[in-house]
C-alpha cells in the first residue's frame, strides 16, 4: 500500500473520481496537484493537501512530491510536461507512477477503432500521447501506463479489464468510474511487480464495436 500520493490533474474528470475512490477505499494521504486548484476544488479532509501548479512547473513538483511514494498522472498529452515530470520523478528513485494515457499508441486497437480516433481527435492531440509515453517508456520510471479506450460517465458501471500491451484491446468505451477503481485495484494489489515498467489497455469488457456506443 503506498501512504502517500499525488494526483497530478486532480481537478480533472478522472482526478476527482480517483480522489473520492481513494479517500473511501484506502488510507493514503493525498497531494491533490493543478492549475488554480485551491479555487476548482473544495475539498475539507485531513488527509488531503491541495497543491496550486502546472505539469511545467518543476520547482513545485519538487516541492509536491516530498514524501510522495506513488505519483498519478492525469493527463498525457502534452509532451513538454511529461518530460518535466519524468526528469523530477528520476531524480526520486522508489516513487511509482501512474499514467492515464490512450489506447492505440501500439498498433493495440482494432483498425477500425484506430480510423475513428484519427477522424475524431487532433493529430497534434494523438502525436502527443505517442511521445509522452515514450518518454516515460524510455525513462528509468517504475511506471504503468494505463492506455484507456473512449471514456463515458456511468457512476453505476465499474466494469473493467486489463489487456497487456500490446495485445489488441478491442473494447471501444469505458466509463470514467471503472479507470478509478482500476487504479484503486492496482496500487492496492499485494503482487507489484506485475505492473512494473508495463502498459495496459484498459476497457469495458463485451464492447468490441467499431466505435463507442455514445458517438
Amino acid at each position: 500500500m503506498y501512504n502517500k500520493i499525488l494526483v497530478l490533474g486532480a481537478a480533472g474528470q478522472i482526478g476527482r473520481i480517483l480522489t473520492k475512490d481513494l479517500l473511501e477505499q484506502t488510507d493514503s494521504d493525498l497531494v491533490l496537484f493543478g492549475r488554480n486548484i485551491t479555487d476548482r476544488l473544495s475539498i475539507q479532509n485531513d488527509r488531503v493537501e491541495l497543491v496550486n501548479g502546472d505539469f511545467s512547473d518543476e520547482k513545485t513538483l519538487e516541492k509536491a512530491i516530498q514524501d510522495v511514494d506513488l505519483v498519478f498522472v492525469n493527463a498525457m498529452n502534452r509532451a513538454q510536461d511529461i518530460q518535466v515530470i519524468a526528469k523530477v520523478l528520476e531524480s526520486k528513485p522508489g516513487i511509482k507512477m501512474l499514467g492515464a494515457s490512450m489506447a492505440g499508441l501500439h498498433d493495440d486497437v482494432p483498425k477500425a477503432l484506430e480510423e475513428f480516433a484519427q477522424q475524431n481527435l487532433p493529430s497534434s492531440y494523438i502525436e502527443g500521447e505517442k511521445e509522452s509515453a515514450q518518454i516515460i517508456e524510455d525513462s528509468n520510471i517504475d511506471y504503468t501506463l494505463l492506455h484507456l479506450t473512449w471514456l463515458y460517465d456511468d457512476p453505476s458501471n465499474t466494469s473493467y479489464e486489463l489487456v497487456p500491451t500490446p495485445e489488441i484491446l478491442k473494447d471501444a468505451q469505458v466509463t470514467r468510474e471503472a479507470v478509478g477503481q482500476a487504479v484503486i485495484d492496482i496500487i492496492t494489489d499485494e503482487d507489484q511487480n506485475k505492473y512494473k515498467r508495463k502498459g495496459f489497455g484498459v476497457g469495458e469488457p463485451n464492447t468490441h464495436y467499431d466505435k463507442p456506443s455514445f458517438y
